[in-house]
Parts: C-alpha cells; sequence; structure tokens
C-alpha cells in the first residue's frame, strides 16, 4: 500500500478549563501561528466530555473578542476548522449556535464531471466521464478520473489535458510508469504503448459543508498485456478536499490516495525518475524561465529532479 498527500496541515494540544468542554491552542511553529485548515482527533476529546453526536458550538477567543467558529467532521471522525493566524485559544462550549452559516463548499455533478466549488464559484474538477482525444487522433488515448480544471481565485486555468505532444496527459493524474506483474513490464501512464490505462469506477462518497467539501472514488489500474485478458491491478481509493480558507484571494485543496493490489503475486513497482502515483500538467504558459522550484531540502529546478523532499512549491 502507498499512500500520496498534498497540501496537508498539522495540529496541536489541549487543556480542560471550569466552565467549557475543552480549551485547547494551536502550536506554534517557529514562533509563527499556521493560518489554514486544522485538524483535531475527536478520539482523544471523548475523555472531557465531547461527543460527535452532540452538536457544540466551536469559539475562538482573541483580544478580549470571542467569534463562533464553524468546524466539520470528516469520514474518520477527525474534526476540521480553518485558523487564520493569531494567537487565539479555542473552547467548545455545549451551547448550540443557531448561526453557523450555511454550506460554503459545495459538489455538483453534471454530464460527467464533479465540480468542488466555494459559494458557487467552481473552482476545481473530477472528470468521471469519458474523455476522448481531439478528431484524427488514436482513441486508445481516452481517459477518465482525473482533476481538471483546477481554476485561481481569479478565474485563471491552472491545468491542462491532451496536449499535442503529449495526449496522455491529463491535468491532475495518478499512473505509475515502470511495473512489472507476472515478469512483465506494464505502463500506465503511456496510453499510446497500450500496456495499461487507469480509470474512473464508481463514488465511494461526496460531501459538502461550511469549511470543506470533497469525494472518494474508486478507480481501477488496467493491466492489457500480462494476461489473455484485460485485468485490475490496482485498486486505488482517490480523495480531493477542497477547503474554504474564507478568502478571496486563496483556497487549498488535498489529495489524498490509497493503493491497493487484488494481484495473488502483487505488482513491482520499478525505480524510475518519473510517473510513480501521481503527475501533474500545467498550463503551456508556465516555461522554464519563467518558473522557480524549491524543495525541503534547498533543491532547485536543476537539481530537484530524482530527490527526495517533503514538500515542493512551483511559482
Amino acid at each position: 500500500m502507498r499512500r500520496i498527500f498534498l497540501f496537508f496541515l498539522i495540529v496541536t494540544a489541549f487543556s480542560c478549563a471550569e466552565d467549557e468542554i475543552v480549551r485547547f491552542k494551536v502550536r506554534e511553529i517557529g514562533g509563527i501561528s499556521p493560518s489554514g485548515p486544522v485538524m483535531l482527533n475527536i478520539e482523544g476529546l471523548k475523555a472531557y466530555g465531547l461527543r460527535l453526536e452532540e452538536r457544540h458550538s466551536l469559539i475562538k477567543k482573541e483580544n478580549g473578542t470571542t467569534i463562533t467558529v464553524p468546524y466539520k467532521t470528516d469520514q474518520e471522525g477527525r474534526l476540521w476548522f480553518v485558523q487564520n493566524g493569531g494567537k487565539a485559544s479555542y473552547y467548545f462550549s455545549d451551547t448550540a449556535d443557531s448561526s453557523q452559516p450555511e454550506s460554503t463548499v459545495t459538489y455538483e455533478k453534471e454530464d460527467g464531471n464533479l465540480q468542488l466549488a466555494i459559494d458557487d464559484r467552481s473552482l476545481l474538477t473530477y472528470r468521471y466521464g469519458m474523455t476522448y482525444p481531439p478528431q484524427g487522433v488514436d482513441s486508445i488515448f481516452r481517459k477518465s478520473g482525473y482533476v481538471h480544471p483546477v481554476i485561481t481565485p481569479g478565474g485563471d486555468t491552472l491545468t491542462r489535458i491532451q496536449p499535442s505532444d503529449h495526449y496522455h496527459h491529463y491535468g491532475i493524474w495518478g499512473p505509475w510508469t515502470h511495473t512489472q506483474i507476472r515478469g512483465q513490464q506494464v505502463d500506465f501512464w503511456n496510453l499510446g504503448d497500450g500496456k495499461g490505462t487507469v480509470l474512473f469506477k464508481k463514488f465511494i462518497s461526496t460531501t459538502s459543508g461550511s469549511v470543506f467539501g470533497s469525494f472518494t472514488a474508486a478507480q481501477e489500474h488496467i493491466d492489457f498485456i500480462s494476461k489473455k485478458e484485460p485485468q485490475v491491478a490496482l485498486n486505488e481509493n482517490l480523495r480531493v478536499t477542497l477547503f474554504d480558507l474564507n478568502r478571496k484571494d486563496r483556497y487549498m485543496f488535498d489529495y489524498s490516495t490509497t493503493f491497493r493490489s487484488p494481484l495473488e503475486n502483487g505488482i513491482l513497482f520499478e525505480a524510475y525518475r518519473y510517473g510513480g502515483g501521481i503527475g501533474m500538467r500545467f498550463t503551456e504558459r508556465w516555461k522554464a524561465d519563467n518558473c522557480s522550484v524549491l524543495t525541503s531540502e534547498g533543491k532547485d529546478r536543476l537539481t530537484a529532479d530524482g530527490t527526495n523532499a517533503r514538500w515542493c512549491v512551483v511559482t
């Protein structure tokens, strides 16, 4: 099993107060209070009287003022809210707050597209319907199960699909290039070779809310060559979560995927310089002379290739 996490944020500790159920602060990192999604493990809070089935208010206290903060729980029972920096403390009140905002992060399915939107602004689309290549191009390049378009807050399109020199590139997608199955090399990345592909199968879940909206999709990595008939070599659960940061100039999404092989003898991922679990094709306006790369290990565009890193920033 392999997991890939992008755009993930960290959390905190908590303590108890007399007139509140739970009080806590978000830990500073290097003297800086993080801004973005914050996750609490609800199981750890049950000892202090907080139960998922009860609707409590989350209160933010900063500079002598208090405000109600929207929060939402996910399928794993983790509680999420958004912090916008500052040295604030939080507590749960056992008084329900009827002023909780309506859902701001929503999803909509139409014509083979699932769109995630904030305040009715579509920002990210997952294509579950089949997309065919342009007329005159071999239909072997058809594809489903990818993210495109990704839209900036200003309305610009970041991702790209089917460039004329790489018809197999699809926005943000998750193929593997060099694998071995029963001694045969199977390539799920280069569709033109006819060895494999990755396709959408079904939706496992969808959700909307005031903090985030998300979907989890089942995808199949199909091997065309190692047996007489095509077979599923990998079952993938892809979850994409769009967070509302309460800002007009930015948002955040998390791309988390889990692979499991149903094959009796498994699948071998060979060492290779690219094409492993996730690929990203962005706008043709991004070129070597106007882009920069920085990794957690201090590597740049020229030195990062083939290295390990905890994070990578491309601007």
